[in-house]
This record gives structure tokens, sequence and C-alpha cells, in this order.
């Protein structure tokens, strides 16, 4: 009788619509939560990863900053070497083998520089700079080692031309507009 009155009493107990929202409610509320907290977790692995590589991006950047930083300040310095020792071409011009040997090392060490930092520069501020030095390289050739009296004016043209080129990539570079911007053509 004992166990007729106890499965009664849980059968009326069940049978209660009351206690049939409520035990609906505990169970819709305890997946809720779950769910909830789930979602948050899945929001902070996200933004754990997004802060990871926007971190790794910001420090690449600032490599890359450095790094074209280095490459610049040794166009400059060789720039007015270069500047120098073509200008002595028009106050001596003729053939001057140690004049050619000094430019020739000049550009090499330039272009050893790029080369090194080709990943940092974006291969088209790469291929202007190296431009710049070839079309260097060819005055170097017909001004030290050709026959005096060469017009030069149309290759001097195609160099200042080249040097415009570089000097906008520079500009851009130094006015901080963007380090992806040296990546592209100007």
């Amino acid at each position: 009788m004992e166990e007729k009155s106890s499965r009664s009493r849980i059968q009326s107990f069940s049978n209660n619509g009351l206690v049939v929202v409520i035990a609906s409610g505990l169970i819709v509320t305890f997946l809720t939560n779950r769910y909830a907290l789930r979602l948050k977790d899945v929001d902070y692995d996200r933004a754990s990863k997004m802060a990871r590589e926007q971190s790794l991006s910001e420090e690449l950047n600032k490599i890359r900053m450095h790094k074209i930083g280095e490459v610049w300040e040794q166009i400059d310095e060789n720039e007015v070497a270069l500047d120098n020792l073509f200008n002595q071409v028009t106050t001596a011009p003729g053939p001057n083998k140690t004049r050619f040997t000094q430019t020739n090392q000049v550009i090499t060490k330039d272009i050893v520089v790029i080369n090194r930092n080709r990943f940092w520069l974006g291969e088209a501020a790469y291929d202007q700079l190296l431009t710049y030095l070839k079309i260097s390289s060819e005055i170097l050739q017909v001004s030290f080692l050709g026959k005096p009296g060469m017009d030069l004016s149309k290759i001097r043209e195609k160099r200042e031309a080249a040097k415009q080129d570089i000097n906008k990539m520079r500009n851009m570079f130094s006015n901080a507009e963007s380090p992806s911007v040296l990546g592209k053509s100007p």
C-alpha cells in the first residue's frame, strides 16, 4: 500500500502542469546557459586568434619598415657618391678606370642591399630600384669607358627619370602612407 501511495504521489506530482512547466523551464535555462557559455568560449578563441594575427602583422610591418629604412639609407648614402662621380665626367671627360671601379663598387653595394631586402621591399619597389641602378651602371660604362666627348644627354635623362621614380617611392615611404603602398607601383 505504501508503494502504491508513493507511486501515486509521484504520478500526481509529474502529472501536475506546473511541475512540468517548471522542470521544462529549468532544462531550457540550463541548455541556454550552456550554449551561451560555449559561444563565449568560441568568441574568446576567435578574438585571441585575431589578436595573435594582428600582433604578428604589426611585428612584420615594424621589421619591414626598419629594413626598408636601411635600404633607403644605403641608397641615399651612395647617391651622393654616384652623383659626384658622374659629375666628374663633365669636368674631366674620357676613359678613367679608377672612377669606373669606384662607381661600380658603389652600384654593386647598392644592388647587394636591395637583393638582400627584396622580400621586405616588395617586387614593385625592388624593380624600380634595380632599374635605376642598371641605368646608373649603363651610364657608368659609357661615361668612364667610352670615347671622350660622347653625347651622354639621353642616358642622363633616362637616369634622371628613374631617379625621380625612386624619389616618389621614397616620399611615399617617408610620408608613412602605408607599408603596403611600397609593394605596389606608384
